[in-house]
């Protein structure tokens, strides 16, 4: 309970199974740490607090919560799986009151799962290069997913027909190979579109540099300030946005776009 990790370097060698695990832990807090070389970088069960501003390079998934009821925050983070048995990167099962906010979500067979969960925040993030989904919802009620960008995946969002109360607004698509949605219609406040895989990779409109999503500066506003009147956020050194700064904005020299490689 009221734990706090910040500002550690985790290398596992010979390979660990979890980087962080709490389990039945309250109020913790693990900030600014770099994990690497581990199959699950984080695993919370029946835990809350916040995980901000990490560096993770997972074999197998980023994060995985189990019935975490509590709030829990997540923002900031790099969350990059380099997927070697085809499961998804990030997975919430079973929860209630998760707020994920300002991070980038890099690779895995999905790029997030949600299933069996309540009042889930999902806003102001990029969602890129998975294999299968960028997000699949299964079975969920009142999920919100809002101002993010999904780009570069095979499908942007999977809805399951037993998921209510899922609301989709001001979000931005581009180059979904196989579509931006399955199971879900969306609706004007969002913004589709696609570029030329050249043009994507070597002269992007949007993005300032395709590794950690910044935003570019003068920007179609079909990304920059989408949403925001409603969730004034911002993504900071090496975030893909642009907006006002949430209290809980940290400056560790891992956030500098330097060190997100």
């Amino acid at each position: 309970r009221d734990d706090l990790v910040t500002g550690v370097q985790t290398c596992a060698l010979p390979i660990l199974e979890f980087g962080i695990y709490a389990q039945r832990a309250s109020n913790t807090s693990v900030n600014n740490c770099r994990i690497f070389n581990v199959d699950r970088a984080f695993n919370y069960v029946e835990s809350s607090g916040d995980i901000l501003g990490n560096l993770v390079t997972a074999n197998v998934h980023s994060i995985v919560t189990d019935r975490c009821t509590e709030s829990l925050n997540i923002f900031r983070n790099r969350l990059f799986t380099s997927n070697v048995i085809q499961v998804e990167n990030l997975r919430f099962f079973n929860c209630e009151n998760i707020d994920f906010r300002n991070n980038l979500v890099i690779n895995g067979y999905s790029g997030l799962v949600i299933e069996l969960s309540e009042t889930v925040n999902l806003i102001n993030n990029v969602f890129t290069e998975t294999d299968n989904f960028a997000i699949f919802l299964n079975k969920n009620d009142g999920v919100n997913i809002r101002n993010n960008a999904i780009v570069k995946n095979n499908v942007g969002i999977l809805w399951d027909a037993d998921s209510t109360l899922v609301q989709i607004n001001n979000n931005f698509f581009t180059n979904n190979e196989h579509g931006n949605t399955l199971g879900i219609t969306l609706d004007q406040t969002n913004s589709t579109t696609n570029i030329s895989e050249s043009i994507y990779n070597n002269a992007n409109p949007f993005f300032e540099d395709i590794e950690t999503y910044e935003l570019r500066e003068g920007a179609s506003t079909l990304l920059i300030d989408k949403g925001h009147a409603l969730y004034p956020d911002k993504y900071v050194d090496g975030s893909p946005s642009k907006g006002t700064v949430r209290s809980e904005e940290h400056t560790s020299e891992l956030q500098s776009p330097d060190h997100l490689v």
